[in-house]
């Protein structure tokens, strides 16, 4: 008789049908147990400049807002073309920055569960079985 413990088990035919979905769960709980996947943690010292550069930077993004708020608030007839063009260049520039700084100041999740191909085939098969 072999050493491996596959054959130590009762031949899967002559078990009942209840016996069978405990043998099932067990192979199935055994396999959640020691599977691994991997997670992503920031450092303790990565998250503290974080929200301080977060608090200046809300200042500096309130000023260029309020600066957009006065240049569409200006009489725009009484300029000519060049300065018309100054004032939509730095429009421009001032969305620019305001988006970059809204992305930056984004708390990004990144990672997430990594399944491997045969854990990915398994859940799927138990899917099948209980619906």
């Amino acid at each position: 008789m072999p050493d491996c413990a596959l054959f130590l088990l009762p031949h899967p035919v002559s078990q009942s049908p209840a016996a069978m979905k405990k043998l099932f769960y067990l192979i199935l709980a055994n396999f959640l147990a020691f599977t691994s996947f991997p997670v992503f943690a920031g450092t303790a010292s990565s998250a503290k400049p974080a929200t301080e550069a977060k608090v200046g930077g809300t200042e500096h993004l309130n000023a260029l807002i309020s600066r957009i708020e006065e240049i569409r608030q200006m009489d725009f007839s009484s300029l000519d073309d060049g300065q018309r063009a100054d004032l939509r260049q730095e429009l421009q520039s001032i969305h620019k920055a305001v988006k970059a700084e809204k992305a930056a100041g984004a708390q990004v999740v990144s990672g997430g569960v990594y399944i491997s191909f045969g854990a990915l085939i398994i859940i799927i098969l138990l899917l099948i079985l209980i619906l």
